[in-house]
C-alpha cells in the first residue's frame, strides 16, 4: 500500500505536514507544531515534516490503513502551491481476518512456515485477551496499525514461548498502542524443520463483559460510582438501602443512593401458603428474596391448610384482609397467621 503526495510551489516556500485522524496544527507555541512526528504512531524512521517541495511515496509504516490522513502546509512566506496524491501499488497481505468476539483459528502450520491475522478491535472494546496453544518453536509479533516489524519494537511478542495468554486493556487514553477502534496485525512463524499444531482463541471484551477482578460486577459499571474497581465487592451496600452491590447492579439501581432500590417484600406463612400478584422478580440471596418496583402494589392471598384459616396478618401488615394489598414503599415483612 504506498500512497504518493507531490506538491509544487510556483511563489515562496512551505511546508508539507502529515497527521492522521486529526489535522496537523500549532501546539502552545507559535513555533510548535503538531504533526506525525508527535504522534509517532509506529515504528518508521518515515515520520518527518517534508520540504523542498517534491514527491513523497509513503507505505506502511507510517501509513496506517482505516485511517483518515490529513495535509497541512505552513507558508515561510507569501506563497502559491499546488498538491495531489494518489494509492498505487503494495497491499497488506493481513487478509485473515480473526473476530474480536469470540474469534479462533485452529490450524497446522508448515515447518519454517508464517501466518498473518488481522484482528478488527471495534470502538466500543475494553480488554483484548488472547489465548495461545502452541509449542516453543513458535514465534508471535503483534501490533497495532501496523505489519510487526520483527525487530524488538512491536508492542507485543512472544518468541518461543509455549501457550503464552496477552491480557491487555484497552480503555487507558494514554496508554497507546493498547487502544480500541483499530486494526491489530499478527505475525506468526513455526521455526521448527516439522509442520506444528497452532490454535488461539481471541475474547474480546466491552463494558458488559469486562470484569478484571472477577467480582460479577462489570468494571465499567463499578468505575461508573467508584474510582477504583476494587472499592467495594458485590456483597457490600455502601448506601445502606439493605440492597448488595450485585443486585443494585443487575436490577438497574443506584448503589450510592439510599433512595434507589427495589423494595423486597418478605412474605412469611404457618400452615398454609401465600401467593403474590404479580409474582415479583428472585434476588441472588440465599434463600432468595422478591423484589418489586417502587410503589408498585402487591396482593397478597392467602391459601390455608386444610382445617386452617385466615385469623389474621401480623409484621409490617395488620388485620385480616383477604386478599390483602401491600404498597411496595419500603420493604416490609408480612406475615398472616
Amino acid at each position: 500500500m504506498n500512497w504518493a503526495v507531490t506538491f509544487s510551489e510556483q511563489l515562496g516556500n512551505v511546508v508539507m505536514y502529515v497527521r492522521d485522524r486529526v489535522p496537523p496544527g500549532q501546539g502552545i507555541s507559535p513555533t510548535d507544531y503538531k504533526d506525525w512526528v508527535d504522534d509517532n504512531k509506529n515504528h518508521s524512521s518515515a515520520y518527518a515534516s517534508y520540504d523542498p517541495p517534491g514527491a513523497y511515496t509513503f507505505t506502511n509504516p507510517p501509513v496506517r490503513p482505516g485511517n483518515t490522513y490529513f495535509l497541512g502546509f505552513r507558508a515561510i512566506n507569501d506563497a502559491t502551491f499546488s498538491v495531489s496524491c494518489n494509492t498505487n501499488g503494495g497491499y497488506i497481505d493481513y487478509t485473515n481476518t480473526i473476530p474480536f468476539y469470540g474469534g479462533t483459528l485452529n490450524t497446522s502450520v508448515p515447518s519454517h512456515a508464517t501466518l498473518k491475522l488481522r484482528i478488527d478491535v471495534p470502538a466500543d472494546a475494553r480488554r483484548l485477551i488472547m489465548n495461545f496453544t502452541n509449542v516453543s518453536a513458535f514465534n508471535l509479533y503483534l501490533d497495532q496499525g501496523a505489519v510487526p516489524a520483527r525487530n524488538g519494537s512491536d508492542p507485543y511478542s512472544a518468541i518461543a514461548q509455549p501457550n503464552p495468554v496477552l491480557n491487555q486493556a484497552l480503555y487507558n487514553a494514554s496508554g497507546w498502542p493498547w487502544l480500541p477502534n483499530y486494526m491489530y496485525f499478527l505475525f506468526v512463524t513455526n521455526t521448527s524443520a516439522s509442520a506444528q499444531n497452532f490454535a488461539f482463541g481471541v475474547n474480546g471484551l466491552n463494558c458488559a463483559t469486562d470484569d478484571a477482578d472477577s467480582d460479577g460486577l462489570p468494571d465499567c459499571w463499578e468505575l461508573t460510582y467508584w474510582s477504583n474497581i476494587n472499592s467495594y465487592g458485590p456483597n457490600d451496600d455502601p448506601d445502606g438501602d439493605g440492597v448488595k452491590n450485585i443486585d443494585e447492579f443487575l436490577e438497574g439501581t443506584d448503589p450510592i443512593n439510599p433512595l434507589s432500590f427495589h423494595p423486597r417484600l418478605v412474605v412469611n406463612a404457618q400452615n398454609g401458603t401465600v401467593n403474590r400478584n404479580p409474582a415479583g422478580t428472585l434476588t441472588t440471596n440465599v434463600p432468595p428474596k422478591v423484589w418489586y418496583n417502587l410503589g408498585q402494589t402487591v396482593q397478597l392471598t392467602p391459601v390455608p391448610n386444610a382445617g386452617y384459616n385466615l385469623l389474621g396478618w401480623s409484621g409490617d401488615a395488620s388485620g385480616a384482609a383477604n386478599p390483602l394489598s401491600v404498597p411496595q414503599l419500603h420493604r416490609p415483612p408480612a406475615r398472616p397467621h
